[in-house]
């Protein structure tokens, strides 16, 4: 396993970053076998930023009305939904109490 601290950023494993928790037509660029769960958790965060912002979208919410009540900062909350900076399991729970549903389904 490599060290963590030279992992990339998650929107570095995509071809074409800037489409990281934008758009589904993004691919994951060639890796070796040992980064695969690197690639995987990058494709989860990205899954979820798309969730998110098709979210926000639909009930009209702006990214700082979400960071304002996620309670995470502005200018973090862009980078991890950019892709700059790995989303950790604490910053899905405060999403998921803004927008309820945008992480956990609501179908149980």
């Amino acid at each position: 396993m490599k060290d963590p601290s030279s992992s990339p950023r998650p929107k570095d494993w995509l071809e074409n970053p800037q489409l990281f928790g934008r758009s589904t037509r993004a691919t994951v660029r060639d890796t070796e076998d040992d980064d695969v769960s690197l690639v995987r958790t990058a494709l989860l965060q990205h899954h979820y930023c798309l969730r998110i912002r098709r979210r926000l979208d639909d009930d009209g919410m702006t990214l700082k009305q979400l960071s304002d009540q996620a309670g995470i900062e502005y200018q973090y909350l862009t980078k991890l939904l950019r892709g700059d900076l790995t989303l950790q399991l604490h910053h899905l729970a405060a999403i998921e109490n803004a927008l309820p549903g945008v992480v956990f389904s609501q179908t149980s």
